[in-house]
This record gives C-alpha cells, structure tokens and sequence, in this order.
C-alpha cells in the first residue's frame, strides 16, 4: 500500500468515526418503558437517568451515579456508544434487556496505532452472560483478518480476559445482602397481615428490582438458587398484593414470574404455593372448577417434597371454600378433614418450610384454617358449626402473636358468624359481630367485605325480619359502611 493510499484510508476511518449516528435503539428502549411520575406517557430521559443512578450506586458505583437528562441525552445521540461497565449494566436492567447490542452500545479494540480502531458491529452479543448457566462469555472482535498483528491478539486476550473476570466478580452477591433481602421479604410478608397493603407496595417493589437486577446481571451458579427463591417468594407476594387490590391481571403476571424462578430453583413448595395463588386469583374471577384444577396439580407437585409445611394446609382449605362453591358436599367435607390432618402435620414436623420461615402472607396458621372452613360450613347449612369456627379463628387470632393477627380475616369471621345467626333466625345473636365489622376504622374496610355484606343485608329483607325491630337500621349502616371500601389482605 502506497502511502497515499494509507494517507486516504486513515481519513476515512477518521471521517467515519466522526459521523455520529443518533442511538435509536437505545432512545426506542427507553420509550418502551413506562413512566411512574406520568401515567399514560413513557419514560423520560430525566427518570431513566434518575433509575440509572438508582441502580449504580446499589451497586457500589456511588462516584460513577453522575447521569442526568444530559447525559442520557448524549448517549441517545450515539455520542458515546461504549459507556462503562456499570452503567451498562445499569442501561440493562433499567431497560430490561439481556444483551448490550439490544441497546445499540458497542465496543472499539485499539489496534497498534492509537488512531486506528475498529468497530464491534452491531448485533455482536455483549461479553454479559444471560439467565442462563449455560451462556458463554463473547470474545471482543478483531480487526479484519488482513490486518491482524500480535499486538491486535494480545490486546484483544487481555481486554476478553478483563472483562472475563470482570463479569464473574459483578454476578457476586455479599452473603449479608442476599440475608438482608431475605429479612426485608419477611418483614414486608408479617406486615401484609395486618397492615393496610398500599403502605406495603414501595417495599415490595423496591425488594423485587434489587433481587431481579442481580439475575439479569447473571449470579454465580453456587447463588442463583437463593436469588430465584428470593424473588420468586416477592413475586408471589406481589401477586397477593394485586389480588387484594382487585388486579387479577397483573397479579396473573406475578404469578407467571413466581412460577418461573421456583421451576429455576427447583423449589417445589414455592411453585406449589405460586399454583394456589394462581387459583385464588381464578376462582375470585368465577371459575371455581379451573381453580380446583390448579388445587389438583398442585397437590401432585406438593406430594413431590420432604416438608410441605404450611403449603398443604392451604392447598385443602382453599379446596374445601371452591368446593362449597360449587355445592359439592362430599368433596368439601373431605377437603375440611384434609386441612385439619395438614395442620397437626405441620405443627408435628422436625423442619421448617422455607416459606413457613419468611411467614406472614406466605404461611398458612391454624387461625386463618379456622376462619376458612367456617364458610364451607355455612354454605353446608350447618350454621352452628360455621359460628363455632369463625369465633375460633377470632379468639386465635386475638391471643395469638401480634406479627400474626389478620384484621382482614377476623372481621370477615365475623360476618361469616353473623350471617349463620342470622340463616339460624338469630338476629339478636348476629348483632355483636354485625357492630364490631361496621365500626372498623375506614382505612380497614377492605373490598371483600362488600359480598358478605351484601348478603347479610338479603337476609335483612327476608320475610323473617321484614319489621323486626333493628333490622331495618342495620341495613342502613351497611350501606353507609360499604361506601369507602377499599383493597384487602385477605387471601
């Protein structure tokens, strides 16, 4: 080659270089996102640059959570095309892509010369393994076969084994984090008891982005175990969050996710409990036989593991409510004694369940069983004994653990108790449980009181009260009551 030629050739890569080409990929990744702080319109490039920082300082890049509308700005314009280690790490998980390229970032190899580099194409996988065991670590790319010198090789070795290491080290998670994630879900599962769950969401989201970007960001393999777990139990329980605030759908995609990380755990309990959510979630749309389905399955796979815990409990107590449902005595009555066999099961076992562990939402106590096969029960018509179980699960709940104590699911006993006095003729009877649900304070009149509710003011304006002296003032103070009705923690 003359040295014109190369003269020309230099310039050319010079006026290639400086060609800018806006980032449309990365600006078309953004916009796909939502935006928190204006429904209805997508992220801003303030907001991403705001989770960038988020994301990199959690990380332990406090000094490099520098972005602003600006700087996510420049990148968009394809001024800066390689950014570093952790703010594409950052780009990734924010965005909620598994590969650089995804997000038009790719990288320069110097050759001998400083002037001269050469560009990873686009479309070239990045050097970040996937969710996957089994993803290998991309060599950067070399320089055109023709061109390639020793230096060219040694380079691009050290800048593979570089990011080789690199990479290993990020997917590290500190033992005291992966503990600290685990107290957060059980503190936030206690809570969901007997706390209103719109205080609980923030936690709940927070926890699952920080446990979710460690697995984008590809954990070891002796850690990946823990991290699928740990999500897949927040997962689950944001899943009981959008049931109780009556958001099937997106409780569907929670349950989704749960059921994915407790097959990639190969935790059989979590993905039995995922399977009773989903039906919870199926029945509460009307569809009481499907919803027994998913009970069924997810028996076979309970029957799977050395120390189902409180997950059997559930499982039958929740057969024995869809069953009712559907009038199915026998099955309902079988379901009852299953339930109660589980329980002493579960109190008589040498270990702990791993979800029994967290507790809260994710266990199943011996109060809650009592309050749910008081409305089977009922719905069998034998009143006493559904008033007899739900008063238990009052009194159990009452003297029990304060972490435990459901306000939920003690005042839906109580109109479980007060409905079968007043299906018994019993209305002097009924009063007491009727005045202690509507005195609740507004913040605690939860969405699944209307149906009872409802009910009780049917009953009022039967033939049987019809001019029974406080009937007509109860059904009054129902109605006032079911006004500012709002989300639950039952379930």
């Amino acid at each position: 080659m003359t040295d014109a030629d190369a003269s020309k050739a230099s310039k050319s890569r010079k006026m290639s270089r400086n060609q800018v080409k806006p980032n449309t990929l990365l600006q078309q990744a953004r916009e796909r996102m939502p935006s928190r702080r204006h429904p209805g319109k997508c992220m801003s490039t303030g907001e991403l640059a705001h989770a960038l920082n988020a994301h990199i300082a959690e990380h332990g890049g406090t000094q490099e959570a520098t972005h602003d509308h600006r700087s996510v700005g420049r990148y968009e314009k394809g001024a800066i095309r390689w950014p570093g280690e952790r703010t594409r790490a950052a780009f990734r998980a924010v965005l909620g892509v598994s590969e650089d390229a995804e997000l038009g970032f790719y990288s320069w190899i110097w050759q001998a010369s400083p002037d001269v580099q050469v560009q990873e194409p686009p479309g070239t996988p990045s050097t970040r393994t996937p969710m996957s065991s089994s993803a290998s670590v991309a060599q950067p790319p070399l320089p055109p076969a023709a061109d390639v010198t020793v230096q060219d090789l040694v380079a691009a070795s050290a800048v593979g084994a570089s990011q080789f290491a690199a990479r290993v080290h990020a997917g590290s998670v500190a033992e005291a984090t992966l503990e600290l994630y685990r107290t957060e879900l059980a503190m936030a599962a206690t809570d969901f008891v007997h706390r209103p769950v719109r205080e609980l969401l923030p936690r709940l989201l927070s926890l699952w982005e920080r446990i979710s970007a460690h697995l984008r960001a590809g954990p070891r393999r002796h850690q990946s175990v823990d991290l699928y777990l740990l999500a897949g139990m927040t997962a689950v329980v944001l899943a009981h969050a959008c049931h109780v605030l009556g958001r099937p759908r997106e409780g569907m995609v929670h349950v989704r996710t749960a059921t994915l990380c407790a097959e990639e755990a190969g935790h059989v309990e979590l993905l039995a409990w995922t399977m009773a959510t989903e039906a919870l979630l199926v029945e509460s749309g009307g569809r009481p036989r499907q919803a027994l389905q998913l009970l069924a399955d997810a028996r076979h796979v309970l029957d799977r593991s050395s120390r189902p815990g409180a997950t059997a409990v559930r499982l039958a107590a929740y057969r024995a409510r869809f069953s009712s449902h559907l009038g199915d005595l026998e099955q309902t009555r079988e379901a009852i004694g299953q339930a109660e066999t589980a329980d002493v099961a579960r109190g008589n076992a040498a270990d702990v369940s791993d979800l029994d562990d967290i507790g809260g939402i994710l266990t199943f106590t011996s109060a809650k069983r009592e309050f749910f096969i008081a409305e089977p029960y009922l719905r069998m018509g034998s009143h006493d004994e559904a008033a007899c179980h739900a008063q238990l699960a009052i009194t159990t709940y009452t003297l029990g653990p304060q972490e435990e104590f459901s306000y939920g699911d003690v005042a839906l006993a109580h109109l479980i108790a007060a409905t079968a006095q007043l299906a018994a003729g019993r209305l002097d009877a009924a009063v007491p449980s009727l005045h202690r649900v509507l005195e609740l304070p507004v913040e605690q009149r939860i969405q699944p009181l209307r149906a009872p509710l409802t009910d009780i003011q049917r009953l009022l304006v039967t033939a049987k009260y019809r001019g029974a002296l406080g009937a007509e003032d109860l059904r009054s103070a129902i109605g006032e009551f079911q006004r500012p009705l709002q989300g639950t923690i039952a379930g």
